[in-house]
């Protein structure tokens, strides 16, 4: 232990112990260098991330009611012109109770065209890849 007169004072009665201004200044290093290491570690999982996230099916996730709205679920044959007919009958501004979130669930990705008024209805509707027979299926669109 080193104990040395504070150069800033002339008393000679403040002294302070320089070790732990030493130790201080090692523990800043330490963190600067975790924080390097941190940062590395990151930069070297982005590939990963990107191909998690890429494989990721863009209608296999769970139904959110967040809103607290009602919803049904339809499944079937599910196509441009199905979806086309149900949605124009079932959001019809004549029918009296239209806060109910639509859900389709259909074993296959919808086509483009399908995709597109899936789009233009984003507010009432959502689409789930799935099948009524599997039981994760129904869980995920919240089917009890």
């Amino acid at each position: 232990m080193a104990i040395i007169n504070d150069p800033k004072h002339h008393d000679t009665s403040e002294k302070y112990d320089i070790t732990e201004k030493l130790e201080s200044t090692d523990q800043t290093r330490y963190v600067k260098e975790k924080k390097k290491q941190t940062k590395a570690i990151f930069a070297s999982c982005i590939p990963e991330i990107i191909d998690l996230i890429g494989t990721r099916n863009k209608y296999g996730g769970t139904l959110k009611n967040e809103r607290g709205r009602r919803h049904i679920v339809v499944c079937g044959h599910i196509t441009y012109e199905s979806v086309s007919h149900f949605l124009k009958d079932f959001l019809h501004e004549d029918r009296e109770d239209v806060d109910v979130e639509v859900v389709f669930l259909h074993r296959k990705e919808p086509d483009l065209e399908l995709e597109g008024l899936l789009k233009r209805h984003y507010t009432t509707v959502e689409f789930f890849q799935g099948t009524m027979m599997n039981a994760v299926d129904l869980e995920r669109v919240k089917v009890p």
